[in-house]
């Protein structure tokens, strides 16, 4: 899902993203709400990894994750079906070519 900018807490520059379990065996992301403080975590506090870009997996690591069968879970970063993603996600008004 797209939120405005006023929809989104924050800490500092940083959203707050909640990951967690939804249901029995799906995890998800959703945006944080006053009831996510503290943080559920071992630290208590919210974390902030560092990102690695799709081109910058181990060798290796992005063909045996894209070649895994996630039953039916789909998995959107596929080069078959990332194109789509984002084009699903662009909220109206954004010129963007998720083909380019």
């Amino acid at each position: 899902s797209v939120h405005e900018r006023s929809a989104v807490r924050f800490d500092g520059t940083h959203p707050k993203i909640v990951y967690h379990k939804d249901g029995i065996s799906t995890h998800c992301f959703r945006l944080a709400t006053s009831n996510d403080e503290p943080p559920e975590n071992h630290e208590g506090t919210w974390q902030y990894p560092p990102l690695v870009g799709w081109n910058g997996y181990p060798a290796g690591l992005r063909e045996k994750l894209t070649a895994h069968d996630f039953g039916s879970a789909n998995f959107g970063l596929k080069d078959a079906s990332f194109a789509s993603h984002l084009a699903a996600a662009r909220p109206a008004g954004v010129p963007f070519d998720p083909n380019a």
